[in-house]
């Protein structure tokens, strides 16, 4: 999130029918305010994104005035603690109700024996005690109803309204006209076993935004700034990129940035799932959320909060919960036009029964609209995707985009790159061979001078030779063919020999030097190869690197076996055909640009859906040209960037782990979709009948809902056997 980011609890935001109108009223205003906002019916926030934020107090006049009166989200522990006494309380309120009223309706259902003066004393005991259970008790179901209605709209808590206002008005008429059949304790039994339901729902609910919470949860909120003046405590809000923060022992980083003083030993396996810590000295870089071991360090900050790498991850675990998949669009389209239709159902309904026997018209209406509550149908599609993201996160696995859970059923083909995805992403310089006059160390620091600012796992095998005067100029990132810059007033080029070659004036070098080149690089089977010249036509050395292929990848191509599977790479041809042969891939492409692989997937998807794994510059196009890009945790931020899903820990089994609970998704989002049609289905002519009393309506409504969000916790511990 940026560092304007403003959270607010907004208690009205229960499901997906909540935030369409939320983002449809707010979205009229969104221009002038210029502001951009996410929606977590889960945890009912909103957040707020945004550089220009005229006024607080404005912002929550607008979502007041449409119909969701937020308040700002300080600390989000204290609101869930504060939410979860409502709730106790409204169930305690209740339940002492419903116990009171049960008791008095014991005695009534005695009637023959009761004399006639008691039976209304008790009757209206009852009443006494419904009246402030119902006022305090249901009052967020009053408030919402009242909004929605206010803005002439409907919404899950206006049949439950008008059921309990419906119930309460004919038991106290009935009661001053003497009537004996009233509905008192129904209410009561109602109203406890909705909050009820409700409590256990939201309970569940909050395990699902767990993981994403635990992201920040021991970061530490005030840090030590060293000043000129001294070490000063500042909020950790208030430091700006450039302050340098002293980080203790056993502390979390509570920033990015780079040591200026000390080393340590740092875990880092929050971000890379590698139990073993790292050594981080001088110049190296650290992340916030990775913890300091061994000693104090003092680090100069490049980012904060929201700007960080971890920020980047929650934010895109946001995104990923706020896109909605076509079937949860769907399914929010048919409960908005369901609640009005069970209105106009209940009209009907009623007006039968007042025919034909009047005194079954009130309790068999507020059966009907209690019952028949299309909670669990709004509720299918977002716990199951907030349970499987959560999942995803414990796992490593970052859903940049909602929709790739959809999408996976439909992938017929992989496409793999080969460097840093199904190679191992760190390379060792194997062998230097230097063309002419030049010297081994000096074509090390060139290539290490060149390669300083890459992110590929190529250019950090040059990392240890680089000196601290080792500084390239105007560097400039060729994707498919390498790395150009200005070395020491000399211009130079890195990058694939064969293109690096076609490159040169030919005319330039003797027969020689060529035969020379090209030996070197034929007698280099399997093995990266990067040769330098320094332009425009003087060939400098060719490097050897080593990577080898990763322990888990044959793993992932057997369960991918009944798919087609491709190797596209911008490596020479046998460095490409060597890996493809030894993990049984038929069908690969060498040399390959980022145009020629993306018209590879182009042409794919004639026919197939594609789902892309890399790592490089080289695959930022073809991962937002697949249907699914997935991007290795360990790759380029353009890599990242495009991808719709990111494994941070680097591991290619994660590929399975991620196709197993997207499949399992979409198997407990259908489960839930036909349990709530079904229920609703059922449910309705059996309350039309008259055969389900109010309170088993209140127990049958819960329970829906409830059963809907358990069945979605499954994803949380979801495995393949499922």
């Amino acid at each position: 999130m940026s560092d304007s980011m403003l959270k607010f609890y907004v208690p009205d935001l229960h499901c997906g029918g909540c935030v369409k109108r939320f983002t449809s009223a707010m979205d009229k205003d969104k221009t002038q305010q210029n502001y951009e906002f996410q929606c977590d019916p889960l945890k009912r926030q909103v957040t707020f994104e945004s550089e220009s934020v005229k006024s607080i107090p404005e912002l929550k006049k607008q979502m007041f005035e449409a119909g969701f009166p937020a308040y700002i989200l300080v600390d989000s522990k204290k609101m869930q603690l504060k939410e979860q006494r409502d709730f106790l309380k409204r169930i305690f309120v209740s339940v002492i109700g419903m116990m009171q009223v049960m008791m008095f309706a014991l005695t009534i259902y005695m009637e023959d024996s009761m004399p006639q003066v008691w039976l209304e004393v008790f009757h209206w005991f009852s009443l006494f005690v419904t009246t402030p259970v119902l006022l305090y008790a249901g009052k967020p179901y009053f408030i919402s109803a009242a909004g929605a209605l206010l803005r002439k709209q409907v919404n899950m808590e206006v049949p439950v309204a008008i059921a309990l206002i419906v119930a309460y008005v004919y038991s106290f008429i009935g009661l001053v006209h003497g009537v004996h059949t009233l509905y008192f304790d129904s209410i009561n039994m109602f109203l406890f076993f909705l909050t009820l339901g409700r409590f256990a729902e939201w309970k569940a609910r909050y395990k699902t935004t767990e993981a994403s919470e635990a992201l920040w949860a021991d970061i530490p909120q005030t840090v030590t700034v060293v000043t000129d003046e001294g070490d000063i405590e500042k909020e950790l809000t208030q430091v700006r990129p450039k302050d340098i923060v002293l980080v203790k022992v056993g502390s979390q980083f509570p920033i990015d940035g780079e040591i200026i003083s000390g080393q340590s030993l740092v875990d880092e396996s929050m971000l890379t799932g590698e139990s073993e810590p790292v050594l981080r000295q001088i110049g190296d870089q650290v992340f916030a959320g990775t913890v300091n071991q061994t000693q104090s360090v003092q680090v100069r900050t490049k980012a904060v909060q929201g700007a960080t790498q971890l920020g980047h991850i929650q934010r895109l675990l946001f995104e990923a919960q706020d896109a909605k998949p076509k079937l949860a669009r769907m399914a929010d389209k048919v409960a908005g036009y369901f609640i009005l239709r069970l209105l106009i159902l209940a009209i009907v309904v009623g007006g039968f029964w007042w025919w034909y026997d009047p005194s079954q018209a009130i309790p068999i209406v507020v059966s009907l609209l209690i019952v028949t509550c299309p909670c669990a149908l709004s509720l299918a599609t977002p716990a199951a995707i907030a349970a499987a993201l959560a999942r995803l996160t414990q796992q490593g696995i970052v859903v940049a985009k909602g929709d790739a859970l959809e999408k996976v059923a439909k992938i017929t083909h992989f496409v793999f790159d080969k460097t840093g995805t199904l190679t191992e992403g760190t390379f060792e310089i194997d062998q230097v061979k230097v063309i002419g006059e030049n010297t081994k160390d000096s074509a090390l620091s060139i290539a290490a001078a060149l390669e300083a600012t890459t992110e590929h796992p190529i250019g950090k095998a040059f990392t240890h030779n680089r000196q601290s005067n080792d500084v390239a100029t105007d560097i400039e990132v060729l994707p498919g063919v390498g790395i150009q810059g200005v070395y020491q007033e000399q211009s130079y080029l890195i990058g694939a020999p064969d293109i690096v070659l076609q490159r040169l004036e030919q005319d330039n070098i003797s027969a020689e030097i060529r035969a020379s080149i090209q030996a070197h690089l034929n007698s280099a089977e399997g093995i990266t190869q990067l040769l330098l010249i320094a332009k425009p036509a003087t060939p400098i050395a060719v490097f050897n690197l080593k990577s080898k292929i990763r322990d888990d990848v044959q793993v992932v191509l057997d369960e991918l076996k009944p798919h087609g599977i491709s190797l596209l790479s911008g490596d020479h041809e046998t460095a490409v055909s060597t890996v493809a042969q030894s993990l049984g891939i038929q069908k690969w492409q060498s040399r390959a640009t980022p145009a020629s692989k993306q018209a590879y997937i182009q042409e794919l998807q004639k026919a197939e859906s594609v789902l892309m794994v890399g790592d490089g510059v080289n695959d930022g196009p073809v991962l937002a040209q697949a249907d699914i890009g997935i991007a290795m945790g360990q790759g380029t931020a353009l890599a990242k960037s495009s991808a719709d899903v990111i494994l941070i820990h680097d591991r290619l089994q994660d590929l399975n782990i991620f196709i197993s609970t997207a499949n399992g998704t979409r198997k407990i989002i259908r489960e839930n979709m036909i349990w709530a049609v079904a229920y609703n289905l059922v449910a309705i002519p059996f309350a039309a009948a008259g055969l389900v009393p109010p309170w088993l309506a209140a127990i049958g409504m819960s329970t829906s809902s409830l059963l809907v969000v358990l069945n979605s916790l499954r994803l949380l511990k979801w495995n393949k056997t499922d």
